[in-house]
C-alpha cells in the first residue's frame, strides 16, 4: 500500500523534530490521502511528487516510506543490510529523498549545471519513461527535487501517474531555505561569502543566517531566493538565469502548470 495519515505524520514530525514542518507535512499528509484514493478510482500506478525544496517534501518521502510506499532511495532496500544486489537494483535505489538519480531528480539550488543535463542524451525524461521506469522496479511513488522537465504538453504527467506538488508561501519558503543554505555552509567561506557576513558574527565554527547580511547572502544564492518555485515549475535551464530574469510571462506559465 501507499497510503499516508495525519496521525503517522505527526508521530513523525515528534520524533524528528520537523517544527513548522509539522502543518505542513499533515496537509500533505491528507492530500495524499485523497490522492491514493483518487487513483483507486482513475487507473494510477504511480504518484509523482515534485518536491519544491523547502516546502516539507524531505517529510513527506519519509511518511511516504512509513506508510509502506515503494520510493527509490536508500530506504527502498531498508529489509536488507547490504543494499541491493544486482546492478539493475543498485541503479533503482541509488538516490535520496524518494528521488532516484536515474532522472537526475537531484534539487537544484545553484546557477551552474546539474545532474540531468550529463545524463541529456542519455536518457528519455518523459512521463512515459518515468512510468515504465517505476512500473519496472516496482516503484508506486517517485519524487522530484530538480526543476520538472517533462515537455510542457505532458504536465502534468496524468496516464497512470498522479501528479502531486506542496507549495510555501514565498518569503517564508526563501528564509527557510536560505538557513539550511547558510547551516550547511554552502559558498560562506567563499570570497564572496566571506563578504556577505557580519562583522560582529565572530565567525566562530557555526553558522547562522542571522550572522549574515541576507540581502547579500541572498543575492549571491539568488536561484534558492528569487522567485525559485516558479524557476523549478516551468524548467527549462531557469536555473541558469541570473537573480533578476523571471518575468511576469514566467509566472503565468507556472500557474497555468500549476493549475492544470
Amino acid at each position: 500500500g501507499c497510503l499516508f495519515y495525519a496521525k503517522e505524520a505527526s508521530i513523525y514530525c515528534q520524533h524528528n523534530k520537523c517544527r513548522d514542518e509539522e502543518g505542513l507535512i499533515n496537509d500533505a499528509a491528507i492530500a495524499y490521502f485523497n490522492a491514493y484514493v483518487r487513483m483507486a478510482y482513475s487507473n494510477k500506478d504511480l504518484i509523482y511528487y515534485h518536491h519544491l525544496s523547502k516546502t516539507g517534501g524531505t517529510s513527506v518521502c519519509q511518511t511516504a516510506w512509513l506508510n509502506g510506499c515503494r520510493a527509490p532511495g536508500a530506504k527502498a532496500e531498508r529489509g536488507t543490510s547490504e543494499g541491493p544486489s544486482s546492478p539493475e537494483g543498485q541503479i533503482a535505489a541509488d538516490g535520496s529523498n524518494c528521488w532516484s538519480r536515474e532522472f537526475g531528480d537531484k534539487f537544484v539550488w545553484f546557477e551552474r549545471s546539474n545532474l540531468r543535463e550529463t545524463l541529456a542524451g542519455q536518457q528519455s525524461f518523459s512521463c512515459a519513461s518515468r512510468l515504465v521506469f517505476a512500473r519496472k522496479y516496482g516503484f508506486n511513488f517517485m519524487a522530484n527535487e530538480g526543476e520538472l522537465v517533462e515537455d510542457l504538453a505532458e504536465r502534468p504527467c496524468q496516464r497512470g501517474t498522479l501528479s502531486v506538488q506542496t507549495m510555501r508561501e514565498p518569503v517564508k519558503r526563501a528564509i527557510s531555505h536560505l538557513s539550511h543554505m547558510v547551516n550547511d555552509k554552502y559558498d560562506i567561506n567563499t570570497e564572496q561569502g566571506r563578504a556577505c557576513r557580519l562583522p560582529e558574527s565572530g565567525h566562530g565554527p557555526t553558522s547562522l543566517l542571522r550572522d549574515f547580511n541576507v540581502s547579500c547572502y541572498a543575492e549571491m544564492q539568488h536561484v534558492a531566493a528569487s522567485n525559485y518555485m516558479t524557476r523549478m515549475i516551468i524548467g527549462g535551464k531557469a536555473h541558469l538565469r541570473g537573480p533578476k530574469s523571471i518575468s511576469e510571462k514566467d509566472r503565468f506559465l507556472a500557474e497555468d502548470i500549476v493549475s492544470n
